[in-house]
Order: structure tokens, then sequence, then C-alpha cells
């Protein structure tokens, strides 16, 4: 995997999709929020690519540093591979 720049607007994205699926999975009633995208590597094949992020996430007054492991098909369709603290 080759490391990309965190201001890049596809890992801006892949961010999103991750904190999503975070919250979608969480039973909180307090969602979690993006701080940061701390690093990203990204490996890409004809079919699709694999995203590797290490986050800053918060929910409430707490925060915590995330991995999180995106895949993206070549017809953009986002799917969460893994989360979990770092």
């Amino acid at each position: 995997m080759r490391s990309v720049s965190v201001e890049d607007p596809v890992i801006k994205e892949a961010a999103e999709h991750a904190l999503k699926g975070l919250n979608d999975r969480s039973n909180s009633l307090v969602p979690y929020e993006l701080r940061q995208v701390m690093t990203a590597h990204a490996e890409a094949t004809d079919e699709h690519t694999n995203f590797d992020l290490h986050i800053k996430v918060a929910r409430g007054a707490k925060e915590e540093e995330m991995k999180a492991e995106l895949h993206r098909t070549a017809e953009g369709k986002w799917s969460l591979k893994h989360t979990g603290p770092m």
C-alpha cells in the first residue's frame, strides 16, 4: 500500500464512509464525530481500491483513535471491511 495525503478528496470521502459505518454499528445515542484523518494508505487494482485509515474520532467529550479498512469498487460503491481501536 502506498501513503496518500490525508487532504486528498477521496481520503476525506473514505473517512466519512468509515464514520457512517461506525455510527451505524454503534448502539450509542451520541454519534461519533470525525476529528482528524491521521494517516491514509491505498492500494488500487483494476476492479477496486483498498484503503487503510488511521482516524481520530470523538463521541461526546471522549476522543479515540481508530483504524478503518474500506473497499471501493471501480463503480464507486463503498464497503467498510473493519473498524477498531488502534
